[in-house]
């Protein structure tokens, strides 16, 4: 299960690149499982 905090995080810096291609696969790969 993904945590709020992680997610969060995640958010902020994809909203800082302002590219959340490569976020999105690095959040698809750890939570695939």
């Amino acid at each position: 299960n993904a945590r709020p905090e992680v997610l969060k995080k995640v958010s902020y810096i994809s909203d800082k690149t302002n590219n959340d291609g490569w976020i999105n696969e690095i959040v698809n790969d750890l939570f695939s499982e």
